[in-house]
């Protein structure tokens, strides 16, 4: 089935000084342009839009079952297009920051300044240009096989300044933490490389991102060198650049090269110059990260990378305090988890993780009962116990345990390898419990804490995708997802001169939605940030809007495949002659109507046969390839397409049928059915006068 929802609400936000605080809620027209000035030489601004829809029907039948496996497509349809470049692409992204519609419309003199426009996104909030690639918050300690991690809140973190070259008037380059970003300076002439040392492993494969802004520096030269010194090429590294410009985010993959001279030290370096003799030239750093690949098997693996307290996935419970009533302590440094206790007090440190009945797992660390007494006073061990707990509370015993790797407390400096099984879905918590038993300072540790299972498809990387706002030297115009969390998918469309209706897959995107994943603040379509910065004329594209008194409004299509095809006692419609007629199609149908059509096929002319029942009554079922559209009646209009995948035409013991939902169709309409047959080879098309209307 294809089902069609309508906008709850639409606009388009226009950059051009005249129109920058001007509001078009209900503009019949959304448009994507560029503007130059009447002498078509100065640019002016762009223009982008903006669309939500609700998606509460949708996920309401999703929990019910009757919506199962959709793909989502967003559709405009093109009023006209001005003065366009030959080749184009539009960039559908999803919403960060929600807006309110508003009731202006462009024509409005004077202009309707409430509600969204390119400053604003409500009648009271401008849209976030504070830090424009902050996004959704990322906890680093959900990256598995992190390596570093630095967002600039406190210090340059591993950062380091090499190669200064002091401006003409002797002014130092600098590295300062300044509004959570890593601010890189120079004047007059001066610059340096900002250097960070990571020790990867040969052939690993790792992942670098980063969010870099240029500001006022001419551009940051960037380079990863390995340990023999040289530095990654173009042909060593998916997504290679050299040079940052303007401001974006950034993602790159690379293999750890060999050691040389027993270093195993690869060097991340950006170099940023005055070019200009300005006095004070900065660009900056933000969310820095390292991490490497995992197996498709690892649930986690925690590496401890971030000196501090501990992540959010570590929970202390059951503590123990000591005789001075003070509280254990625990924290992450030197690429350890740190167990503290003293005088008679202890805790337990929890690792939450999801794991599921009866599948096999393997967990893996390090641990080191340090100076926690291997001993108490009556014989009995100590050090560090291990045990895990199911969701209801109850704690795996040895016979949850498989090849005989039960063990209970660690009283000595080993690395662990323990089989299970756990007898319940559901969060689990994986546990170590540490005891000072007696007068004094106590401490151990864990690392390298590592949970897999073949048993269980996990996915074999992490990435952040954050939001990409427009840059930061011209404020406003939205914020937005540069891609899917899940999938990294950017959807977009590529155009011709004579190809300018919108039709672009947004599947993950309205996926994340509804799973909760991201919040639906809608659409924003544009070009790319390339094409709007650049001095190319564009010219516009203009599509009906929610508000057009057409029949061309935008819709978001949901489409999953609903067929079945049981023929039961029922013999096949195997002519190449056939009249294909609906038998109980209604002349209206209420918007809010759900229908079962009946859809039959006989032999134009049946063969003659002694039978007491005519020919002409016997019920056969069409071929598999049998497919319906729908067609607007007075304009000729397609208002929903054959479809091999979503327009199938179903079959039961009655003979065939398919279900549709009317309130898909703008109401006080009328439309028809088609049908299309593909069989030995022809195609056919049916068009009987099947019409309907849709009523409120």
């Amino acid at each position: 089935m294809i089902y069609r929802i309508y906008p709850s609400k639409d606009a388009t936000l226009y950059e051009d000084t005249p129109r920058k605080l001007q509001n078009t809620g209900k503009d019949e027209i959304l448009e994507i342009g560029k503007f130059y000035d009447t002498d078509n030489t100065t640019l002016l601004g762009n223009s982008r839009a903006l669309l939500e829809f609700d998606l509460t029907s949708i996920s309401q039948s999703i929990v019910s079952g009757d919506i199962t496996s959709p793909q989502y497509r967003l559709r405009l349809e093109n009023i006209e297009s001005r003065e366009i470049q030959s080749d184009y692409d539009l960039y559908v992204y999803p919403l960060y920051e929600g807006f309110t519609e508003g009731i202006g419309s462009e024509a409005d003199t004077p202009h309707n300044t409430t509600h969204v426009s390119w400053v604003s996104r409500s009648l009271s909030d401008v849209w976030d240009t504070v830090n424009s690639t902050v996004g959704k918050p990322v906890d680093p300690t959900s990256i598995p096989s992190l390596e570093a991690y630095y967002n600039f809140t406190a210090n340059v973190g591993g950062f380091e300044m090499v190669e200064p070259i002091k401006g003409t008037q002797g002014e130092d380059p600098s590295l300062v933490v300044s509004g959570g970003l890593l601010i890189l300076s120079a004047s007059n002439y001066g610059g340096a490389t900002a250097n960070l040392s990571a020790s990867l492993d040969e052939g690993e494969v790792y992942t670098l991102s980063f969010e870099a802004n240029k500001l006022t520096l001419s551009g940051i030269d960037f380079r990863v060198y390995k340990p023999d010194g040289s530095y990654y090429d173009d042909s060593e590294v998916e997504g290679y650049f050299d040079t940052i410009e303007g401001n974006k985010s950034y993602l790159m993959s690379f293999t750890g090269s060999a050691a040389v001279g027993g270093s195993d030290v690869h060097k991340v370096q950006f170099t940023f110059f005055d070019n200009n003799g300005a006095d004070g030239s900065e660009g900056s750093l933000d969310n820095f990260y390292i991490y490497s690949v995992v197996e498709e098997t690892v649930v986690i693996f925690d590496q401890f990378n971030i000196d501090g307290t501990l992540p959010s996935t570590y929970v202390i419970n059951d503590e123990i305090l000591n005789d001075e009533n003070s509280s254990q302590s625990t924290t992450i440094k030197d690429f350890k988890l740190i167990m503290s206790g003293s005088d008679f007090g202890g805790a337990t440190v929890n690792r939450k993780v999801s794991l599921q009945e009866g599948a096999s797992y393997t967990a893996s660390f390090n641990v080191d009962p340090g100076t926690f007494q291997d001993t108490d006073g009556s014989g009995n061990p100590l050090g560090i116990q291990f045990d895990i707990q199911e969701p209801d509370g109850r704690l795996l015993d040895s016979s949850n345990y498989l090849q005989n790797s039960y063990v209970s407390v660690f009283t000595s400096s080993q690395d662990v390898t323990l089989y299970f099984r756990p007898e319940q879905d559901g969060n689990h918590n994986i546990r170590w419990t540490f005891f000072g038993s007696g007068s004094g300072d106590f401490s151990g540790s864990i690392d390298n804490v590592k949970l897999q299972s073949d048993d269980i498809s996990t996915g074999s990387a992490y990435t952040d995708f954050k939001y990409d706002s427009h840059w930061i030297t011209n404020v406003g115009g939205g914020t937005w997802y540069s891609a899917s969390f899940g999938s990294g998918k950017a959807y977009y469309q590529s155009f011709t001169k004579y190809t300018d209706d919108l039709n672009v897959e947004v599947t993950d995107y309205v996926s994340e939605w509804l799973d909760g994943t991201r919040t639906n603040n809608g659409f924003i379509i544009k070009k790319s940030k390339t094409d709007e910065q650049s001095t190319t004329k564009f010219g516009s594209i203009k599509f009906f809007s929610s508000d057009t008194n057409t029949i061309y409004p935008p819709v978001l299509e949901v489409r999953w495949d609903d067929t079945t095809f049981v023929t039961g006692s029922l013999d096949a419609l195997d002519s190449d002659d056939i009249i294909l007629y609906v038998k109980n199609l209604g002349t209206e149908y209420k918007e809010s109507s759900k229908g079962k059509i009946r859809v039959f096929g006989r032999e134009r002319f049946p063969a003659r046969t002694f039978s007491t029942t005519s020919n002409y009554k016997l019920v056969k079922y069409l071929p598999t390839t049998t497919y319906y559209s729908v067609v607007d009646a007075e304009t000729e209009q397609v208002i929903i397409p054959f479809d091999t995948n979503y327009t199938k035409v179903s079959c039961d013991s009655e003979g065939n049928y398919f279900n549709f939902w009317f309130n898909g169709l703008q109401p006080e309409r009328y439309y028809k059915f088609v049908f299309r047959v593909d069989q030995n080879g022809t195609v056919k098309y049916y068009d009987d006068n099947f019409y309907f209307k849709v009523i409120r």
